[in-house]
């Protein structure tokens, strides 16, 4: 993959990343084409989301994405910034600098545990409640050496 490829590549992903975070122009996918679709591929939009209709409904899938993805960072901030103080010496200020730092990452762990463990589970839950109405096209088997260009 040349420069001129991957660079492609990224505007893309960020593109359609953009396109999540902002908002869809395009009209909601057609449901039903895709559920009566008989051919055995089955396509469906990359990063297909549903479309917020308010602007506390944008705030609430910003926020409920950010806390399934930062927790973890948070987390490991928390733990990483309290080892480093246990191995500075006492008396400097960098110890001090990290005990206040993992102090605060610290309670900021605290606070996304629950957040965390709420929306995970939500997600399972989700994930099952889904399996209920499975598209008919869903178990078609897909030939991945046509769609994959690097298997060939």
């Amino acid at each position: 993959m040349d420069m001129e490829e991957a660079l492609s590549s990224f505007k893309n992903i960020f593109g359609r990343l953009q396109e999540l975070m902002i908002g869809h122009d395009d009209p909601e996918p057609d449901h039903d084409l895709i559920d009566n679709q008989e051919t055995p591929t089955m396509t469906v939009p990359t990063f297909y989301s549903i479309i917020p209709e308010s602007d506390l409904e944008r705030f609430q899938m910003l926020w409920a994405s950010f806390s399934i993805t930062g927790s973890p960072l948070v987390w490991g901030a928390a733990f990483g910034l309290i080892y480093a103080d246990e191995e500075s010496e006492d008396a400097s200020s960098s110890s001090k600098v990290y005990a206040m730092l993992g102090w605060t990452f610290s309670v900021l762990s605290l606070c996304t545990v629950p957040v965390y463990t709420i929306s995970r589970i939500i997600l399972l839950i989700l994930a099952f409640v889904e399996l209920r109405d499975v598209p008919s096209g869903a178990l078609a088997t897909i030939h991945w050496s046509n769609v994959l260009p690097f298997i060939h």
